[in-house]
């Protein structure tokens, strides 16, 4: 049995724990259901259902499971002390990772590069720009107006009239919307070859 069979096998160990505690419920009795007559005296028996196992069957049957389960989780956590993949890692580095390294990458490390990627602000290339060092500049005027009354031929009349304007400077340090794609696509080579890693991991024989 390798990693991957035992822990395909503790899946099934949970749904035979779960079917077992089901039966376990239904064990504590049988029932009769008789027909009476006026005097209450029995005429016949109408219905009876009975119990499939016994209360100690199941008990018994769940001990096993439990039993089964313990052990296979204490081999896994020998075995994965033990095994050792190569891996490429984010940097095109070969090295030697352990199981508990991979899975942390699969689940926590990769996702929160994955977040970090997507938060990272992405400059506004769609305009007029000035590209300074380490950012790019753009700015924007927009006018400032005010109504103004005025009485023409006794009529009176409100009209906009622009007071002043005001200018926008924005200083833009995001990156461009390629840069985003080349690292989100590098962080999707790196998490694939974790899970081979995993894959390649999980043929390991379980030890005794």
């Amino acid at each position: 049995m390798n990693l991957s069979d035992a822990f395909t096998r503790r899946k099934e160990i949970q749904e035979e724990i779960s079917l077992w505690t089901n039966r376990l419920e239904c064990s504590g009795i049988n029932k009769k259901i008789y027909l009476l007559d006026a005097e209450k005296k029995e005429i016949a028996l109408k219905e009876a259902t009975y119990r499939e196992y016994t209360i100690e069957e199941c008990l018994q049957a769940l001990h096993n499971l439990m039993e089964e389960d313990k052990n296979l989780a204490i081999r896994i956590s020998k075995t994965n002390a033990r095994v050792e993949v190569e891996l490429e890692d984010f940097d095109g580095n070969i090295r030697k990772v352990s199981i508990a390294e991979l899975l942390i990458l699969k689940e926590s490390i990769i996702p929160n590069m994955q977040k970090i990627v997507q938060c990272k602000p992405v400059a506004d290339l769609g305009k007029e720009v000035k590209k300074l060092q380490g950012y790019i500049e753009y700015e924007s005027i927009h006018p400032i107006v005010k109504q103004v009354d005025d009485v023409k031929e006794g009529v009176k009349i409100t009209k906009q009239v622009i007071e002043c304007y005001t200018k926008t400077v924005v200083e833009d340090f995001g990156i461009t919307r390629r840069q985003q794609y080349d690292e989100q696509d590098k962080i999707n080579h790196f998490a694939r070859r974790v899970k081979k890693a995993l894959n390649e991991a999980n043929k390991a024989e379980l030890v005794s």
